[in-house]
């Protein structure tokens, strides 16, 4: 709990000293990441549950691959900026 909490006040350092909007989305992302793993610490040393070798803590608490969901957003938030930078845009696809 420690780490992610030490990390959060990183990304706030590194949001503060860079004050650029490229570095929002992914310091948001990982912001959200370390607050997640924050509070499930804090949950598991209120009332401890049964953390099977190889999971992480959060997905063992609710039975289901966090994971999973987290690479699946994180790709739908990056495909947008991606495909404005690489993508054809409107006028160049009518010539």
């Amino acid at each position: 709990m420690l780490g992610a909490l030490a990390a959060l006040c990183l990304i706030g350092i590194v949001v503060y000293l860079a004050q650029s909007r490229v570095v929002l989305l992914p310091a948001a992302w990982y912001a959200f990441e370390e607050t997640q793993t924050a509070i499930c610490s804090a949950a598991y040393m209120v009332k401890p549950w049964a953390v099977p070798v190889g999971t992480s803590i959060c997905s063992a608490r609710l039975d289901f691959d966090i994971a999973a969901v987290s690479v699946l957003l994180l790709a739908l938030l990056l495909w947008h900026p991606v495909r404005l930078t690489y993508g054809q845009n409107k006028t160049e696809a009518r010539k």
